[in-house]
């Protein structure tokens, strides 16, 4: 192959390189992703214009894998935040929310300031260290901002921003979707086990 042909294969590999680099960023841009910032007091919380990221348990920065709101033996709604992929779940929040397994969450929010007692939530959060499971459990000294939107055919739109009282300054803020029909719901969790 002459200098010119190599030159040339060169140029038109760097360019879709480029073309590959500009591509990537855009998809970024248009997904707009930014890190939360933690903090314990709710006037300041934001819940950035972007999709639901944060950091769980001290783990590092990561995009929301999966969002499933779930009536586990119909005792009430239960919201599952987490960063997965496989059977065992690597990160998760999960957050037992306050209304009655008979209630629509459409347009339902809540907001929950680090000093609130008594607030018939718990949020837990979960991952595996070591092969093993680790949970911690608060009732109280959080911050927790959830919006929920109009379920679509597509599944249920919400915004979260929730800041826990731990060492490692959990936090996870932005929009996500979870799924509402059962064969949407059952897709998720095909998905997350295998």
């Amino acid at each position: 192959m002459s200098q010119k042909n190599v030159q040339k294969h060169a140029l038109v590999a760097g360019g879709a390189g480029l073309y590959d680099a500009f591509t990537w960023a855009g998809s970024a841009q248009k997904e707009r992703i930014n890190r939360p910032v933690w903090t314990l007091d709710l006037a300041s919380a934001k819940v950035p214009p972007a999709k639901a990221s944060g950091t769980i348990s001290g783990g590092g920065h990561y995009i929301v894998d999966w969002a499933l709101l779930i009536n586990p033996r119909g005792a009430g709604w239960m919201l599952d935040i987490a960063q997965s992929r496989g059977w065992r779940t690597f990160r998760e929040v999960l957050i037992d929310l306050p209304f009655k397994p008979t209630e629509n969450l459409d347009g339902r929010s809540l907001k929950i300031a680090a000093s609130s007692m008594n607030t018939n939530l718990e949020v837990t959060t979960r991952r595996v260290v070591d092969g093993r499971l680790r949970s911690k459990v608060y009732t109280n000294g959080f911050v927790l901002i959830l919006e929920f939107g109009q379920s679509t055919t597509n599944g249920l739109p919400a915004r979260i921003f929730l800041a826990l009282p731990d060492e490692e300054k959990t936090v996870v803020a932005g929009s996500f979707e979870t799924p509402t029909n059962p064969a949407a719901i059952k897709k998720t969790i095909l998905d997350v086990m295998k």
